[in-house]
């Protein structure tokens, strides 16, 4: 096996232009795949983000009156995106307690969630109402969470919207990723190649030229003998 320093100067001059170009497809790879990864992100945060609020403005008269045929309604409008597989409504319920504080009677309000309708299809784990994320998009398990408000001047908080996108959507967005990467960079490989034959010829046709009048100069006395200039 030939090591790079038996190598001719063709063999070097491929070597360095494969390496040195197939190091910036790599980077160019990778760069590319974790826009990738982030352009989806971000994408299904806006997907999520627009139909939790559209369940959230449609909700409002269900939570006022606690219907949950309505509310099943409301929260099934999620079913018009194939990527959501499942959502939740959850009512912000308050409850009076009544308690006794040196024998004066003090009211207090408890505020507690309950779920008041589902929409689950894929039959998948959602969250109850105790377990339920902070609001906002979480990327590592592709939920958003987002508040049901009254369209009053108060703006009362009625309650929580949850929504659940598909992992098998992310995985083939994914992998579409990676095949267009990978088409990408075996068709930078093959013009690579062939570019670099054409520079090792174009840098070594000169240099061999150089040395075999050399050779002819020192074996033959030829001292009026020219080379091309390149």
């Amino acid at each position: 096996m030939s090591t790079l320093h038996t190598l001719s100067i063709r063999q070097k001059l491929r070597l360095m232009v494969v390496f040195t170009s197939g190091a910036a497809l790599l980077l160019a790879a990778a760069v590319f795949g974790v826009f990738g990864v982030m352009w989806f992100k971000k994408q299904t945060e806006r997907e999520l983000n627009a139909w939790a609020n559209y369940v959230a403005f449609a909700s409002e008269a269900p939570l006022l009156f606690e219907n949950e045929e309505e509310a099943k309604k409301a929260v099934g409008y999620l079913g018009n995106s194939p990527s959501i597989i499942a959502g939740c409504l959850y009512l912000q319920a308050k409850t009076v307690v009544t308690n006794v504080v040196a024998g004066q009677m003090v009211l207090s309000t408890n505020v507690a969630l309950r779920t008041l309708a589902e929409y689950n299809p894929a039959r998948v784990a959602v969250p109850s109402a105790g377990e339920l994320p902070a609001e906002g998009f979480h990327p590592k398990s592709l939920e958003y969470v987002t508040a049901a408000y009254s369209s009053g001047e108060e703006k009362e908080k009625l309650g929580m919207v949850y929504a659940r996108y598909d992992p098998k959507v992310e995985r083939r967005r994914l992998w579409e990723c990676l095949g267009v990467v990978t088409a990408g960079v075996g068709l930078a490989v093959v013009i690579t190649l062939l570019f670099a034959g054409r520079v090792q010829r174009v840098v070594t046709e000169p240099i061999l030229e150089l040395w075999q009048a050399a050779r002819t100069v020192s074996e033959e006395k030829n001292y009026a003998l020219r080379v091309k200039k390149h």
